[in-house]
């Protein structure tokens, strides 16, 4: 008998580009995006299955704000 897992796991992008954040007024939020990747038997197959939307997030409070468009 075998058993297949498939499935999706997220992949999360650090574009490395830090901003000052609203909330605590430090420089620590970065935009970041967390793409959907497939699975098989938890090993990650090449392609997304989706896209994530870019946010900034900051490393030193947690805060989570949209990204804003230029």
């Amino acid at each position: 008998m075998f058993l297949f897992v498939c499935g999706t796991q997220p992949s999360v992008k650090d574009h490395h580009q830090p901003v000052n954040c609203p909330v605590c007024h430090q420089g620590q939020a970065h935009l970041v995006s967390v793409d959907q990747r497939c699975c098989f038997c938890f090993v990650p197959c090449p392609g997304k299955v989706s896209h994530g939307q870019p946010h900034y997030e900051c490393r030193r409070c947690g805060a989570q704000f949209p990204a804003m468009k230029q």
